[in-house]
């Protein structure tokens, strides 16, 4: 997966767990600027902070392993897919 790509996953789900930066950074114990990098598509998260980060959110880890890009419709990443 791009880096692009998994910012924009990790955004989306950040968002939708209504999470900031700031909590984000604290639950998953990095710093901000290191959940900004991540935002931003200019870092990727160790595996282990991928997973803290998916536990948190209350997704699957897989979501950040499947190579088609994001559809809300598609898979909200909670395991039950939809059809489109």
């Amino acid at each position: 997966m791009r880096k692009a790509e998994r910012a924009r996953r990790i955004r989306y789900y950040a968002q939708r767990a209504g999470l900031s930066r700031g909590e984000i950074a604290h639950l998953v114990d990095v710093t901000e600027q290191a959940v900004y990098q991540w935002f931003k598509g200019r870092a990727t998260p160790t595996i282990d902070n991928l997973a803290r980060f998916c536990t948190i959110c209350g997704i699957d880890l897989h979501i950040f392993f499947d190579p088609q890009p994001l559809h809300s419709n598609r898979d909200d990443g909670n395991g039950d897919d939809k059809a489109a």
